[in-house]
């Protein structure tokens, strides 16, 4: 009996057990996502051409993200893009092209290195040339968890719209705690300002009104959130972890 008292003293002094592996929300080496510093991010653009570049100060290291945004005004529907630092190639997601007509093409891309990437990355057309192009470029910081960040299943998603407020689309991450980007091309250089719980990217609103947005960690769904002087747009979404 006494051992018995003894036994359950010792228990209670002891306090709740740890979570074990599955028992619970809590994850042992959580990655986490730190926005672009200064020299990680950079932002360009050109009115005639097939091929656009921006050269960061900094080259991407090993273990950060990188993700790309771009635009073409002046293809017509047919157009594909790609990706490269000139070793590295990049994954395209897109495009986003229903108003290419108007609000022209918006594209995304990305990379996680392994090694140092190269400083300039350069976008290629193929299938048109541009009256206005813009390349967009961020630098990710990543700690935490193991292993390469890659897009989720299923993310990856397109929108298309008319009006004052870009709300498309919706990106649907699993789980939580990702990183979701957004970029939108718009008619006549349209945006003016970024929508809550969204943050304007460093380059801010590009020289042909296009931007990219971002939320470090989501925490459910959540619909692109833009405004712009009224007209068409072309916007893309996707979740990484």
């Amino acid at each position: 009996m006494i051992w018995r008292i003894i036994a359950s003293l010792f228990l209670i002094l002891q306090g709740p057990a740890f979570p074990g592996p599955g028992s619970g929300p809590f994850v042992a080496g959580a990655r986490a996502f730190s926005s672009p510093a200064a020299n990680h991010f950079c932002y360009a653009r050109i009115t005639s051409g097939t091929a656009i570049a921006c050269t960061l100060a900094t080259a991407p290291a090993a273990g950060s993200f990188v993700t790309v945004s771009v635009s073409a005004w002046g293809p017509s529907g047919g157009a594909s893009l790609t990706i490269s630092d000139g070793t590295n190639s990049y994954t395209v997601l897109g495009p986003s092209n229903a108003n290419f007509g108007s609000a022209g093409y918006a594209w995304m891309g990305y990379w996680a290195p392994t090694v140092t990437g190269g400083t300039t990355i350069t976008a290629t057309l193929t299938g048109g040339t541009c009256q206005f192009c813009s390349i967009g470029v961020d630098n990710w910081g990543v700690s935490g968890g193991v292993g390469s960040v890659a897009l989720q299943s299923g993310t990856s998603v397109t929108g298309s719209g008319t009006g004052t407020a870009i709300n498309t689309p919706t990106i649907v991450p699993s789980p939580i705690g990702s990183l979701l980007v957004c970029y939108a091309a718009t008619l006549h250089g349209g945006i003016t300002a970024t929508g809550s719980p969204w943050t304007a990217d460093p380059n801010g609103i590009g020289s042909v009104g296009d931007e990219t947005e971002y939320i470090l960690s989501s925490s459910g769904s959540q619909a692109c959130n833009f405004t712009q002087n009224t007209g068409d747009w072309d916007s893309i979404g996707a979740s990484f972890l």
